[in-house]
């Protein structure tokens, strides 16, 4: 079994909640061998374009950025990647079983679905 430190992970996450989740793992001295975010999106009146929050982390810690439009049907460049994991949160496509679709790449997906709560103030109620 590998050392902890060892185990190389592919990120895969979009908005700033998986940003954090990935700084840590990051700091913690994991290897991570490359994010996968959602394209770059056209924003504002004046349609610039804007990059998520997980690549402006990634490109900062040199980490490979993969932006499939569709991981379903493009998902070549996982064959050059060493994965042990896959971390998934918060990634903003549905990710079937990357096994099947890629016979030569079985890791062990953790599917780690985590969305901010949402409470629910009281409401008094108006006689």
């Amino acid at each position: 079994m590998k050392d902890l430190k060892q185990i190389h992970f592919l990120l895969m996450g979009t908005p700033e909640l998986a940003r954090d989740v990935f700084q840590s793992i990051h700091q913690a001295g994991y290897q991570i061998v490359g994010l996968v975010c959602q394209p770059d999106t056209l924003t504002g009146r004046d349609k610039t374009w804007t990059k998520p929050p997980t690549k402006i982390w990634a490109e900062a810690n040199q980490i490979p950025v993969f932006q499939p439009e569709k991981i379903k049907e493009d998902h070549q460049f996982l064959n050059d990647l060493d994965v042990d994991y896959i971390l998934t949160l918060a990634y903003g496509q549905i990710v079937h079983n990357l096994s099947l679709i890629n016979q030569d790449l079985a890791p062990l997906t953790f599917m780690v679905v985590c969305y901010p709560n949402i409470v629910a103030l009281p409401q008094s109620v108006m006689p």
